[in-house]
């Protein structure tokens, strides 16, 4: 077809050299030669348009195949060379602009293309070539004919279904990846969480990993789609508060065992210094009573005995006097061992020692326990404080009423000052009436201002004075 072509072209010229012959042969034929060559430049457009319709273009004396450009193009688009084809393609189309069918074989090309990249799932590329080619499309709107009109839009329509279903397939493709990331996120939150329960119960990692697994779950809510991690979320923050609570049950019981056995061993001492005191008590009245008998004893062999040299036997019973002196003095002291003082100050340090290891109970089951215990030790304190004051006030009344007795007699007009004095300052100069109650506290005021009154008047001054700046005892001694 090509060769035809080329000799139709080749007649065409030689016609024009022979109309050429003729003008020069006889000048006066002019008017003729306008007709004739009207007639030839209305031939050449009508040949142009024949062969336009097989791919070949005259333009200047040359010629242009649009038909080769668009084999060139579709070779290498199958190699997959975009862009070197897409130049190919417009060379073709420019060569015969507004022809359908080579923009429409264009499209068809393209459109294969961008289904062998839905295939491979390029979905990105596709995308972006479908768009490119619904403006191009549009564009041909200006060139192609009205008849052609309706085709385009069909192909616009076929190009938007298209571009659909690679969206479609994006969309998709997102929503594995985020389900994807999702499983991820959720594997490595339930490993931290078993992680936390598996440390040991004092290990700082964990709070790291229980804190790494609630991070977890908040980077689910706020980053994945709801109707992916909601059922997610919702299993994750379950299993999270659950080793939160047994974390918080195994640490509290830990802490609580330490409470119970320094509770224990406060028990202990206690009862200890109970034990030894009540010890010490048996034994001072068990040697009261060898005491006594040794002294009868003793008398018994005095009174028998002539002579001023004492027997052996009662050199015996001196000797083993002077050991049970010695031991009666030891065993009152011990009897003496301010049991309620040493009770307080054991109880306070316990409290304070509960009151640090509160911070660590998390268990609400374990915290309601400490706390009956901290109850319990601030009624024992309050207990042995009753206790003590009770002693104090005792010890205070008992020696107000030995002032008044050994003292009464120097009221009146032959009163002895100084020893009135010696009294007051010997017996009640030690007593801290802020330790009594009110009947001791009246009790107190009433002794002391009966014989104040009585001392000269330079020695009241230096007598209150003195009691003020006298040491005073104190609870702690009871």
């Amino acid at each position: 077809m090509k060769k035809i072509l080329i000799i139709v072209v080749c007649i065409v010229s030689l016609s024009l050299t022979f109309y050429l012959g003729k003008i020069s042969k006889n000048i006066a034929t002019v008017d003729n030669f306008a007709t004739s060559l009207a007639d030839f430049k209305l031939d050449i457009q009508h040949l142009e348009k024949e062969l336009a319709k097989n791919g070949i273009k005259v333009r200047d004396g040359r010629t242009f195949n649009s038909e080769e450009a668009f084999v060139k193009a579709e070779a290498l688009l199958k190699k997959g060379e975009l862009v070197t084809a897409g130049l190919y393609f417009n060379n073709g189309i420019s060569q015969t602009p507004g022809d359908w069918e080579k923009i429409h074989r264009y499209q068809q090309n393209i459109v294969k293309y961008c289904q062998q990249l839905i295939i491979n799932d390029e979905y990105e590329i596709a995308f972006n070539l479908l768009n490119d080619m619904d403006a191009f499309m549009r564009s041909q709107a200006l060139h192609i004919s009205v008849s052609d009109i309706d085709k385009l839009q069909l192909v616009l329509n076929n190009i938007a279904q298209l571009r659909q279903l690679v969206v479609d397939k994006i969309n998709s493709a997102s929503l594995h990846e985020d389900n994807a990331t999702v499983t991820a996120l959720v594997k490595q939150a339930e490993l931290f969480i078993n992680k936390a329960k598996l440390e040991p119960v004092q290990s700082d990692f964990t709070l790291y990993y229980l804190t790494s697994a609630d991070s977890i779950i908040s980077q689910l809510v706020l980053s994945a789609p709801q109707k992916i991690v909601k059922s997610q979320v919702t299993k994750l923050s379950k299993q999270l508060k659950q080793a939160k609570q047994e974390i918080a049950n195994r640490q509290s019981e830990v802490v609580w065992n330490e409470i119970e056995e320094a509770y224990a061993k406060l028990k202990e001492n206690k009862n200890t210094r109970a034990k030894k005191i009540n010890e010490a008590k048996l034994k001072v009245k068990q040697l009261i009573k060898l005491q006594k008998s040794l002294i009868e004893k003793k008398e018994e062999i005095q009174s028998i005995e002539t002579t001023d040299k004492p027997s052996r036997e009662l050199l015996k019973i001196i000797d083993k006097l002077k050991q049970v002196k010695i031991e009666l003095k030891q065993e009152s002291i011990k009897t003496k061992i301010n049991e309620a003082t040493k009770n307080i100050k054991g109880l306070t340090t316990f409290r304070q020692f509960l009151a640090g290891k509160m911070n660590r109970i998390l268990s609400m089951a374990f915290l309601e326990k400490v706390q009956i215990r901290v109850q319990e030790v601030n009624n024992s304190i309050v207990k042995w404080q009753k206790i003590q004051s009770h002693r104090y006030e005792q010890w205070a009344i008992n020696r107000i009423t030995k002032f008044y007795d050994d003292y009464s007699y120097e009221l009146g007009i032959n009163s002895d000052e100084d020893k009135m004095y010696h009294g007051v300052v010997t017996l009640l100069g030690n007593i801290d009436i802020r330790y009594l109650s009110s009947p001791a506290q009246t009790a107190y005021n009433e002794v002391f201002q009966k014989f104040y009154v009585e001392l000269h008047d330079n020695q009241k001054i230096p007598l209150s004075a003195k009691i003020t700046l006298m040491k005073k005892k104190t609870l702690s001694d009871f």
